[in-house]
């Protein structure tokens, strides 16, 4: 917290100016978080959409993998014949051992990988929340400040310079310190003189 005072030539004037002078700060440091969190939301915005783009490409390239793979397996089974599974236990098909599906399952594969959609993990989903979080943030009705108050400007209890008791006080007490000590040396210059005769 911080204590600031304004000198004027009222109380009420100064009341007034330092007001003015906390509003005005205030309302300069809030245009300046404004734009800089309109700068960070742009930049973070572009930062999700970019990663919801790779993502993206990155799941895609996984499925065109996938039918690359299945295509290849097609090309192997048909080469040997093998139109009907040979195996019992699917869960076991490995890339090497796909063919053995046979060639009208893996057909049926292929039709089917065409179709179905991207398969995106938890992180995308968890990116894409982010990105409507942040597309959603209205900075129009935030109203920033930079700082708040504790006390509002409040007139002096008492006027702050000059203080006429103290400078009068020490003006006696300087004046008088002086005067004993002109006296002082008028006595020891005297009594010095009256031994030299």
């Amino acid at each position: 917290p911080l204590a600031v005072s304004y000198v004027g030539a009222s109380p009420e004037d100064a009341q007034r100016q330092l007001a003015e002078y906390i509003q005005q700060t205030d309302e300069k440091v809030a245009k300046e978080l404004e734009l800089d969190l309109a700068d960070n939301v742009k930049l973070q915005t572009a930062t999700l959409q970019d990663s919801l783009k790779t993502q993206e490409a990155v799941a895609q390239e996984q499925k065109d993998l996938r039918i690359k793979q299945i295509q290849e397996a097609l090309r192997y089974a048909e080469q040997a014949g093998v139109i009907k599974p040979q195996i019992q236990q699917t869960q076991d098909v490995t890339q090497d051992s796909m063919l053995l599906l046979g060639s009208d399952a893996l057909k049926s594969m292929i039709e089917h990988e065409a179709t179905r959609p991207l398969i995106f993990s938890g992180n995308y989903y968890q990116t894409k929340q982010n990105l409507l979080d942040i597309e959603a943030l209205n900075l129009e009705k935030a109203k920033l400040h930079s700082y708040r108050y504790v006390l509002k400007p409040t007139l002096p209890i008492r006027r702050d310079s000059p203080k006429k008791a103290i400078t009068l006080v020490l003006a006696i007490l300087l004046g008088g310190m002086i005067g004993a000590g002109i006296v002082l040396g008028q006595n020891a210059l005297r009594g010095y003189k009256a031994k030299a005769q």
